[in-house]
């Protein structure tokens, strides 16, 4: 997961969203509040959920086509639009909310996403069927939990148990181990369960083939960062070495490539730079990769 400034799309497009989308909206909206909680909402979803669809292009593009929440890239499928607050319903309040319907066309409740992190895919591994889908629990339970339409802004005092990577401090809180499992990274009990539980209901260590993939980054970083700093000791003795030099230079290419936000999986590559941060020339560039 990488931070994603969602706010960029109203700085890229000239009209954001665009205004026979936002007219659209505005009609769904009127129709939605004079339906009861049910199927009759639901049936409206469904006859509008083109909407959110036709907006996932420029949602695909601020992530350079990698899903929001496990990085993997999305090039070859689909990809969905999940409402991070769901609008149909919310598993963890039961019947005792609504969903957060007034909220199902606010394009900053959207998040670009795998249909494995949004729906769940079946594991041998794993018999537990994950996937975000109607999940949205909260730190302090239903005792904050607006149930009731409030704009936007109101729903930030609501503290989701769930990592959003629209919010720039949550990104930090995930890790990953050599054998590319995620981990929580604070020790902070709130933090370490948040981040605990987004991995399970995100299933970000649910596919063998997702932690294999961050595994084959692991082996090569090491022995590319472990070559760097040999070659910058062996150029401290000798300056004008320039074969050296321009090799320090490739190699540092190629680890920037790694940790670059375009790069697959490249939060759990910045997770394997940050093991090396004793030298400082790592250190800098550890700083300056998010």
């Amino acid at each position: 997961m990488r931070y994603i400034n969602i706010g960029e799309l109203e700085m890229r497009n000239e009209e954001w969203p665009p205004e026979e989308w936002k007219k659209r909206a505005r009609e769904a909206e009127r129709a939605l509040k004079s339906l009861p909680d049910g199927p009759a909402r639901a049936k409206l979803f469904d006859a509008y959920s083109h909407m959110w669809g036709s907006l996932k292009e420029e949602f695909r593009q601020l992530s350079h086509e990698k899903c929001w929440y496990c990085e993997a890239k999305t090039d070859r499928m689909r990809g969905d639009i999940d409402h991070f607050r769901p609008k149909g319903r919310v598993i963890e309040a039961g019947s005792t909310h609504p969903g957060y319907w007034w909220l199902a066309f606010d394009w900053r409740n959207f998040r670009f996403v795998c249909s494995v992190c949004n729906s769940g895919s079946p594991d041998p591994t794993n018999p537990e069927k994950g996937g975000k889908g109607n999940h949205f629990p909260l730190v302090d339970g239903e005792t904050q939990r607006i149930c009731t339409p409030s704009p936007y802004e109101d729903h930030k005092r609501e503290y989701p148990m769930l990592l959003d990577p629209t919010n720039a401090d949550d990104p930090d809180l995930l890790t990953f181990t050599s054998d590319g499992r995620p981990r929580p990274a604070s020790k902070d009990t709130t933090e370490y369960l948040r981040a605990k539980e987004s991995i399970r209901i995100y299933q970000l260590d649910h596919i063998r083939s997702i932690r294999k993939r961050r595994r084959e980054i692991f082996m090569p970083m090491r022995d590319l960062i472990e070559e760097i700093q040999r070659d910058k000791l062996e150029l401290a003795k000798d300056k004008n070495n320039h074969t050296l030099r321009a090799k320090i230079e490739s190699n540092l290419k190629a680890l920037r490539r790694m940790i670059a936000p375009q790069a697959e999986y490249s939060s759990a590559a910045n997770a394997y730079l940050r093991r090396y941060r004793r030298w400082s020339w790592v250190d800098r560039l550890s700083s300056g990769s998010k």
